[in-house]
């Protein structure tokens, strides 16, 4: 077979393919199939749910996460600051609309914040409380957010006083764990 005549082949079997690809994307009345409306199910390298522990008893009452939402992880105090670490019903949208919306209505002030792909952080002060949040998409149940809650303790006087971002800028998040 000549190459001509090979490459009309591979062209026709592509075309046959493609037109086979694109029915086959058609319900059959001809409209685009539905879209699953479930969210997709990470793999890899995403955080398996985690057991639900209790919230700490330091953590502020006026302070509230989503409906449904549980602590799973509360790391050691480190320099005057306390962590907890929650299971927060929703996506990272649905956290970030929340902490914006109701925390103010409880007397928080929220600074600017910064966001990526599947990541926000800000930080949030009311009276002598201060503190910063990251949120992450990283559980494999894509309908809960992993969200780091550091905040200080007053009954610590020489705890840090990080400075209150109400301007976006390029200083390194307090946030890192690690």
């Amino acid at each position: 077979m000549s190459s001509r005549a090979r490459f009309a082949a591979i062209a026709l079997l592509l075309v046959i393919g493609g037109a086979v690809a694109f029915a086959a994307s058609r319900g059959g009345d001809g409209r685009p199939a539905a879209v699953p409306s479930t969210p997709a199910t990470l793999t890899g390298n995403c955080l398996q749910p985690q057991p639900e522990i209790a919230r700490p008893g330091w953590y502020p009452d006026d302070l509230p996460m989503p409906e449904g939402s549980y602590a799973i992880d509360v790391p050691p105090a480190a320099g005057g600051l306390r962590r907890v670490v929650f299971s927060v019903s929703g996506d990272l949208t649905d956290f970030v609309r929340h902490a914006l919306g109701v925390w103010p209505k409880h007397g928080w002030s929220l600074g600017v914040g910064e966001s990526e792909p599947g990541e926000a952080e800000d930080n949030f002060l009311k009276g002598e409380r201060y503190g910063i949040f990251r949120a992450r998409s990283i559980m494999c149940d894509q309908s809960r957010t992993w969200v780091l809650m550091v905040l200080n303790d007053p009954a610590i006087k020489d705890a840090p006083t990080p400075g209150f971002n109400t301007n976006p800028g390029t200083q390194p998040s307090p946030l890192k764990t690690d």
